[in-house]
C-alpha cells in the first residue's frame, strides 16, 4: 500500500502495484493488446482499445470505481502508437497513475506515446517489415515455395513484435519516464543497426537469386542449389552488406548486386 493508502491528486483507496502483480497483469494486458486497434476511429484513434487494456492494471491502482472510471474518461482521449509498443505505453501509464497527479497524467502519456510511436516505427516498419519481405521474396526465389516464403516472413516479423509485446507491459513499468534515459534506447539502435546490416546482406542474395532465376529456372527434379550459385549469392550478399555498411543507398545497392550477379555468372557460366 502507498502511505496513508494514496498519492497525491487521487484521494484515498490506491494501492501499490507489486511485482507479482506486474508478472500477473502481464499476460493478461498482452492478451488484450491484440485487440488494441479493434475499435479504431478517427476521433480517438486506438483510444478505446488502449482503455481496454489498461482496464485491468486500474483496477490494481484503484479499490475505488469512480477512481477507476475518473481514469477511463481521462484516457479515452486520443491514443495513437505503435500497435507493438502499446503494452509498453500502458505499463508506463499504470506508473504515472501510480506516482503522479491526475492532472499530469494525460500530459507526460501523451509525451510518451508519440515517442514509443516514432521508435515503433523504426523498428517494425523501416526494419522487421521489410526485412521480412525480402526474407520471405529469398526464400520463394531459392525455389522453397511460395508457401515457405510466406512462413518465413510471419516468423521474422511477428517472433521479434510478439516478445515486445509480451514484455512491454513489464519493462513500460518498471522504468516509467526514465525508460528512455535507460538500455532500452541503446539497445533498440543497435538493435536498428544490425536490421540495416541483415537487410543489405539479404538484398544482395535475393538480387543474386533474381538474376540467376532469369536467366534459367531450374526443373522440378533438381534438389537444391549447387554450390557455385550458393556461393555467388552470399558473395552477392556480403556486397551489398558492404555497401549499405558504408552509407550506399537501397537503390543504388540493388542496382549494383544485379550487374555484380549478371557480371558473374556470364564470366563463370552459372547461367548454362
Amino acid at each position: 500500500m502507498s502511505p496513508e493508502g494514496s498519492h497525491d491528486g487521487h484521494g484515498g483507496g490506491s494501492e501499490r502495484l507489486g511485482i507479482r502483480s506486474v508478472r500477473g497483469l502481464a499476460i493478461r494486458i498482452f492478451v488484450r493488446s491484440l485487440f488494441l486497434e479493434t475499435l479504431w476511429n478517427y476521433k480517438g484513434m486506438q483510444n478505446v482499445g488502449f482503455c481496454f487494456c489498461l482496464h485491468p492494471a486500474l483496477l490494481k491502482i484503484y479499490s475505488r470505481h469512480d477512481q477507476v472510471r475518473d481514469a477511463m474518461a481521462r484516457h479515452l482521449q486520443q491514443v495513437n502508437t505503435h500497435p507493438a509498443m502499446g503494452t509498453m505505453l500502458v505499463g508506463i501509464t499504470a506508473k504515472l497513475e501510480q506516482e503522479f497527479d491526475a492532472s499530469q497524467v494525460s500530459r507526460y502519456r501523451r509525451s510518451v506515446m508519440t515517442a514509443l510511436a516514432a521508435r515503433g516505427d523504426r523498428i517494425f516498419w523501416n526494419g522487421f517489415k521489410p526485412l521480412a519481405s525480402i526474407c520471405s521474396a529469398l526464400a520463394c526465389l531459392l525455389f522453397l515455395g511460395l508457401a515457405t516464403g510466406s512462413f518465413v516472413f510471419l516468423v521474422v516479423y511477428n517472433v521479434p513484435h510478439m516478445c515486445f509485446r509480451a514484455m512491454g507491459f513489464g519493462c513500460g513499468f518498471k522504468k516509467g519516464l526514465a525508460l528512455f534515459e535507460s538500455r532500452f534506447r541503446k539497445q533498440t539502435d543497435m538493435l536498428l543497426v544490425w536490421m540495416k546490416r541483415l537487410l543489405a546482406l539479404a538484398l544482395g542474395m535475393t538480387a543474386a537469386a533474381a538474376v540467376m532465376m532469369a536467366i534459367e529456372v531450374p526443373g522440378p527434379t533438381e534438389a537444391g542449389l549447387p554450390l557455385e550459385r550458393g556461393m555467388v549469392i552470399l558473395g552477392l550478399g556480403f556486397l551489398a552488406f558492404w555497401l549499405l555498411d558504408r552509407g550506399a543507398r537501397f537503390a543504388h545497392v540493388l542496382a549494383l548486386s544485379s550487374v555484380a550477379a549478371i557480371g558473374l555468372i556470364l564470366l563463370t557460366g552459372l547461367g548454362r
